[in-house]
């Protein structure tokens, strides 16, 4: 290439540009992943308990123990576990 010392400059500052416009979108999808991790195993715990919650509901259910008893051990609504008892 047959640059003068001010196309070169130009150049080469345009390189530098493009290598911390790279290294900054790489930072940020590496803190996206992250985040979205962090996120999944936030709402997997979430959901996790409120399945555990409801096997609990059910079997309370199926011992003969009363809605108003099973929402407040569980803190499920009582439609919530007539929703479960109907499964």
């Amino acid at each position: 290439m047959g640059f003068n010392d001010e196309e070169r400059e130009a150049y080469e500052n345009h390189l530098k540009w493009l290598r911390i416009e790279s290294n900054t979108i790489k930072k940020s999808e590496q803190k996206g992943r992250e985040e979205g991790i962090e996120i999944g195993i936030e709402k997997g715990k979430i959901e996790g308990e409120q399945i555990g919650i409801e096997k609990v509901a059910k079997a309370l259910l199926t011992q003969g123990v009363s809605l108003k008893v099973i929402a407040a051990s569980t803190g499920l609504s009582i439609q919530e576990i007539e929703k479960i008892d109907s499964v």
